[in-house]
């Protein structure tokens, strides 16, 4: 009962999330993502997941062992199958200057279900217009540019 008051008034965003973590299941069934790392943290286990698809390398067995190889399909298959059945689901994405990874977790993995709110993508979405233009000066005339596809 609690969880449902959680998603009121939200119903589109909750409906959004659900079909990330659909799509995110089906690269995982494809080969598209695979598990990258393993976060332990004292309350609970996040997996990082990366693949050709976001500018990250598969994860293979260093030697081509075919087990090895074999686990991991094994551990993407029954990541996907967490996702569908909604004990799993996307946490955070994580952007680094050549690639990016989605961390996934939840309840079965002792972390709480990360629910989507309208005012609190309202309350980050303000927080990030007002830290950015003052941390980062970006030349409009040299954005112009790259956008265009030249160069500054």
């Amino acid at each position: 009962m609690e969880e449902t008051k959680e998603f009121e008034g939200n119903e589109e965003l909750v409906a959004i999330q659900k079909y990330i973590n659909y799509i995110i299941a089906i690269l995982l069934l494809t080969g598209q993502l695979t598990i990258t790392g393993v976060f332990v943290k004292s309350d609970g286990i996040s997996i990082s997941l990366g693949g050709p698809i976001i500018g990250s390398d598969r994860t293979v067995a260093k030697r081509g062992n075919r087990t090895v190889n074999l686990l991991i399909e094994v551990i993407d298959v029954i990541l996907a199958l967490l996702i569908f059945t909604d004990q799993i689901g996307i946490s955070s994405i994580v952007i680094s200057s050549e690639k990016f990874f989605i961390n996934v977790t939840g309840p079965i993995f002792s972390e709480p279900r990360v629910v989507v709110s309208a005012p609190a993508v309202r309350e980050n979405i303000k927080a990030f217009n007002q830290i950015v233009p003052k941390q980062y000066q970006i030349d409009s005339s040299k954005m112009g540019k790259i956008m265009k596809g030249g160069t500054p």
